[in-house]
Order: C-alpha cells, then sequence, then structure tokens
C-alpha cells in the first residue's frame, strides 16, 4: 500500500523508506490469503517491521439444493393442502452444508372453481452470492358434486318390441360431458299382458362421484285366447240346427219370415254351443239382421260382446236352408263357411263388420258364423283396423229352384234343404312331428274334400307370423309342408288349417336349444 508512512525521532519522516515486501497467495480452491511485509529503517540501522495479511474466497459455482418434493397431482378433495417441506437441503462447494439457508417461498393458490394449483419456490445462495432456486408445483381437482344424467323418459309401447340398449347424455361441472350406454335388463314376471325392461344407467366422474338414473318402457300387448268357431241363433222355432238336418257338425240356418215389411231380428252369437246346446256355450256377441223392403235389401251386422274379438266372419244369405257345393254334375248343400255368400277373410280382431245383400226375397234363411276368442289383454286402441268394415254380397238365390231336392216345400213354395241329400263336413287327417320341435316342424295332412286350403301359423297373441299353404287342394293328395319359426325365443304357436271352411287348430311348441 503506497500510503503507509513512517517517521523517526531523529531523522523525522522517513516514509520514502518504507518497503512493502507482498508474501505468496496461499490456500485451496475457495479460501485464499496473502501476507504483505511493510518495513522501515533509519539511518542509525534501526527498523521496525509491520505484517499485514489479506484473506478471501473464490466461488463462482453455484449450491445445489436437494431432497427437493417433486409435487405433481394431488387427486380430488385433498384433506391437507401442501406446504413448504422442510426436509429441503442444500450444500455448496465451499460453504459445505448450508441447509439452514435454504427460503421456502409458496405461491397463491391459481384456478377456477375445480381445476386448482399451487407453486412453492425454493431458494438458497452461498457466502459468495452464487444461489439455487426449485419450482415445485401440485395440482389438485375440488369435486364434491354428483354429475347429471339426462336419460331417455320412461315410455309405454304397445305390441313393441324393446330396444337392445338406451344412450343417455351426462355433464359434470368439473369432468366435463359424455354419453353412457344401458342395455336391456327384462323384468321376469307372470304378468301376460305386458313385460318390463329397465335400463340402467350409471356415471362416475373424476372425483369418484356417482349419479345413476332408469329408464322404463312397459310393453303392453294385444293377446288373445280360447279362439272358437261361433254362429248366430233366433229366437223362437226359426234357428234350424245344423244336426237335425244331416251334417255332423253343430250351427243355425235362421229362417226369417218378413211379410214385405222393414224388419230387423237379432241373432245371439254363441261360441262353443256344441250339439247345438246354448247351455254348453257362451253368449259371445249379437247379430243384427235389418231388413229394407222398399230396397230389397238386407244389412247383417256383427256386434262382438265385450271381452271378445272376431278373426272372421262367413255369411250366408238365400232362400234354401243351405248354400249348394258342386259335386261332380250335382249341387249338394254344405254348411262349409268356405262357401257361405260373404266371407270377410282374416279380420284383425274385429268388434264390428256390417255386410250388406242386394235383391233379397222377402222371406230368407241367415247363416251367420264367426271365429270368436277371449280378449286376454288389448293395448291398441278401438276402433281397429278391422272395426266398422264394411262387405257387399249378393242375395243366394241359387236354392230358390233346386230340382235336387226331394219334393218336400217349405212355407214359400221352395224345396226345402233339409231334405236335399248331405254332404257332411269332414276333417283333414293331419299329422304334425315332431311336436315338440328345436329346429322345424312338419306338418302333413290329407283333405277329403278338393278346395281351398289356407294353412297358417300364428303366435299367443293372435298375429299371423306365416301362411304355409294358400292355394286350391284336391282332395285325396297328401299335402307336405314344414315352418321353421324367424324368433330365437322359444315359445307356443298355433297352426290353423282352413279348408272350404273346415277348421283345424292346434298348438306347437317351440324349444330353442
Amino acid at each position: 500500500d503506497a500510503g503507509v508512512t513512517a517517521s523517526d525521532n531523529c531523522d523525522g519522516d522517513i516514509s520514502s523508506d518504507v518497503v512493502c515486501t507482498p508474501g505468496q497467495v496461499e490456500g485451496g480452491d475457495c479460501d485464499k490469503s496473502q501476507t504483505f511485509m511493510y518495513t522501515v529503517m533509519d539511518e542509525c540501522g534501526n527498523s521496525d517491521t509491520a505484517y499485514v495479511t489479506y484473506t478471501w474466497k473464490v466461488d463462482v459455482t453455484d449450491p445445489v439444493l436437494a431432497d427437493v418434493p417433486t409435487g405433481g397431482d394431488l387427486g380430488c378433495n385433498p384433506e391437507v393442502l401442501p406446504s413448504c417441506d422442510q426436509g429441503v437441503t442444500a450444500s455448496d462447494n465451499c460453504d459445505g452444508d448450508i441447509s439452514s439457508d435454504v427460503v421456502c417461498t409458496p405461491g397463491q393458490v391459481e384456478g377456477g372453481d375445480c381445476d386448482k394449483s399451487q407453486t412453492f419456490m425454493y431458494t438458497v445462495m452461498d457466502e459468495c452470492g452464487n444461489s439455487d432456486t426449485a419450482y415445485v408445483t401440485y395440482t389438485w381437482k375440488v369435486d364434491l358434486t354428483d354429475p347429471e344424467i339426462t336419460a331417455p323418459d320412461d315410455q309405454e309401447y304397445c305390441n313393441g318390441e324393446f330396444p337392445e340398449y338406451l344412450v343417455a347424455s351426462w355433464y359434470d361441472e368439473c369432468s366435463g360431458a359424455g354419453t353412457d350406454t344401458a342395455w336391456m335388463s327384462v323384468q321376469d314376471d307372470t304378468n301376460i299382458c305386458e313385460q318390463m325392461a329397465y335400463y340402467y344407467f350409471e356415471v362416475t366422474d373424476d372425483c369418484g362421484n356417482v349419479a345413476r338414473d332408469t329408464t322404463t318402457i312397459v310393453n303392453r300387448i294385444d293377446k288373445y285366447d280360447n279362439c272358437e268357431t261361433a254362429f248366430g241363433k233366433m229366437a223362437g222355432e226359426g234357428a234350424n240346427c245344423f244336426l237335425d238336418n244331416g251334417f255332423d257338425r253343430w250351427g243355425w240356418s235362421n229362417y226369417i219370415q218378413t211379410g214385405g215389411q222393414d224388419t230387423t231380428i237379432y241373432l245371439t252369437l254363441w261360441a262353443g254351443a256344441a250339439h247345438c246346446e246354448t247351455e254348453k256355450g257362451d253368449s259371445v256377441g249379437t247379430v243384427q239382421v235389418t231388413y229394407d223392403a222398399a230396397g230389397s235389401s238386407l244389412t247383417v251386422e256383427y256386434m262382438i260382446a265385450d271381452g271378445y274379438a272376431m278373426s272372421e266372419a262367413h255369411t250366408y244369405v238365400g232362400c234354401g236352408m243351405f248354400p249348394l257345393q258342386k259335386k261332380g254334375k250335382s249341387y249338394v248343400p254344405t254348411v262349409a263357411p268356405g262357401q257361405f255368400t260373404a266371407n270377410s277373410g282374416s279380420l284383425e280382431h274385429s268388434k264390428n263388420i256390417v255386410v250388406t245383400f242386394t235383391n233379397v226375397d222377402e222371406n230368407f234363411y241367415v247363416i251367420a258364423h264367426a271365429v270368436t276368442c277371449e280378449e286376454v289383454c288389448r293395448c291398441s286402441e278401438r276402433p281397429g283396423v278391422d272395426d266398422g268394415n264394411t262387405y257387399d254380397a249378393v242375395f243366394d238365390d241359387s236354392t230358390c229352384d233346386n230340382n235336387t231336392a226331394a219334393e218336400q216345400t217349405n212355407s214359400k213354395g221352395k224345396k226345402s234343404a233339409s231334405t236335399i241329400e248331405t254332404n257332411p263336413t269332414v276333417e283333414s287327417e293331419l299329422r304334425v312331428y315332431p311336436n315338440p320341435f328345436s329346429d322345424k316342424v312338419n306338418i302333413e295332412f290329407v283333405s277329403p274334400v278338393s278346395g281351398h286350403a289356407v294353412l297358417e301359423i300364428h303366435n299367443m297373441v293372435g298375429q299371423r307370423v306365416a301362411t304355409l299353404i294358400d292355394q286350391y287342394i284336391e282332395a285325396g293328395v297328401e299335402q307336405k309342408v314344414q315352418y321353421r319359426p324367424d324368433s330365437e325365443s322359444s315359445g307356443i304357436y298355433l297352426y290353423r288349417l282352413n279348408v272350404e271352411g273346415n277348421i283345424q287348430i292346434g298348438k306347437i311348441i317351440y324349444r330353442n336349444e
């Protein structure tokens, strides 16, 4: 240092004689020191010496933080929020362990209502001002609210089919939105008129909050059972039983005399009245027969009682007690409904039809035939597709002058149909095998008469599911058909064979194995 001075008691100011001798720089990589020796001597050789030592540190390397937490996602609704970690340490190449100098500065909690985050800043500085900084960020979600499911509304079907699955939408304030698919779960119920299907929806959001909803579909069905032949019978002596006229099936031909006046007669429609004994049957409706004298027309209106429905109807109106059927070169009377004057065809469980005949004589016979079924349950609205159907027909005058009859005459002077040679109705020889069946069923029959044949398969609801034969067949010729259900579900079906009004009905059992 050039500013060092010296003085002597004899020589006075001898600052110019001060000598400075710098020593070597000593120390390691960090701590350094150097000693300077100042000396001065007066003219008489007296001297003074002073030593000046400097120490310093050489450190340009940052310290290192250690044991710093990694941070990360704390999940949903953490019970304890993060804080400064006291386990963070720090070391320096020169200062050694400087953990006590670590400073943690927590940042503000940031984010919206759901997603949160907070960053902690850890810093340390060595004695030379070198520093190290680490940032630790935590994220978490706050969500205590269940998601919201918008499921399809409950529904009611009538003769419908359950969908295999339904799709609902959902929304969650924190987890966003999406869809959920619910598969059909059918209730195993003994209710034959309706079936329930349930679709269970469940959505879990990112925080484990759960929402559930259920859509219920009720499928009601039209179901008919115990289908039977029915015939109309008037009160009094005008009803002529088929059995009393040489036929082997029951029913009535009703003789109505109008005297040329407007006339209304009511026939009670009897089902299952075997041997023409009404006490054995059920009253399933009324047939109103209305004669219009001025127009020589007749309306026959079938009105089915509550709890029943009609699947077909045949009506005969003519001079003779029975219609005639050609057999070889002659005509013979018949009571096969397929030979009647008017044929409604297949009806979808009708409650009411009207048949109008023209050119009707003032006195006539009426045979009113129907196939009626008990209405077990019905969801379809009335009027149905065949309710109120109207048909036009022509009065059968083929029996008004029948030369094949015996000479017995009725009150009109016509030959009495009761004296005509009859052709009794005979059922076809029919085989159904195997029954029950798992793949297909064989149906074979030989009809004793030629004519139009219809062989149909119906389900237990009464719906036609297949038509196997609908054509003219010859008597004595074997007919063979097979039926294989389209459905994969086991069940009971009905076969219905109609050959010229001769109807045979039976059950077949399908077991899908």
